[in-house]
């Protein structure tokens, strides 16, 4: 499970055939069906994110605040002029475009300065302050990933159940 994110991850029984399954919203396979890559507490409903199949995090809780937004993730997409040509932009530092120029993949509150990640437009979470923490980890995800010797192999590792 390369991809596999988050606590609900512990078993992979709890999540069989969602290799890209995240968060606690997936700790029963049936609550997702269909949905192979949504993530976060809002997909707890399918009929909250019809035709949204990777739409991420609290913000998706309806439809029309993300429309036309299809990967949109995090609190910070509430509304869409706030992110205006970020698609797939995530978390609370997107809230202006100005502060993440030309990173349309960057996550978390450690890509506020595009200084502190260069290199890795994927970045995500706390972990990635520093680029020396994360060498050839593009994609590393959340606290987890401090020293690379902990997650060999896992380009896409996320969030703490990897540790």
């Amino acid at each position: 499970m390369a991809r596999s994110n988050g606590l609900a991850d512990r078993k992979g029984e709890e999540l069989p055939g969602l290799a890209c399954s995240n968060g606690p919203a997936d700790r029963m396979r049936g609550e997702l069906l269909g949905l192979a890559r949504s993530n976060g507490q809002a997909d707890r409903k399918r009929d909250e994110l019809p035709g949204l199949v990777r739409s991420n995090g609290l913000a998706d809780r309806m439809r029309g605040e993300l429309l036309g937004l299809a990967r949109s993730n995090g609190q910070a997409d509430r509304k869409r002029d706030e992110l205006p040509g970020l698609a797939r932009t995530n978390g609370p530092a997107d809230r202006k475009g100005g502060e993440l120029p030309g990173l349309a993949r960057s996550n978390g509150l450690a890509d506020r300065k595009r200084g502190e990640l260069p290199g890795l437009a994927r970045s995500n979470g706390p972990a990635d302050r520093k680029g020396g923490e994360l060498p050839g980890l593009a994609r590393s995800n959340g606290p987890a990933d401090r020293k690379r010797g902990e997650l060999p192999g896992l380009e896409r590792s996320n969030g703490p159940a990897d540790r």
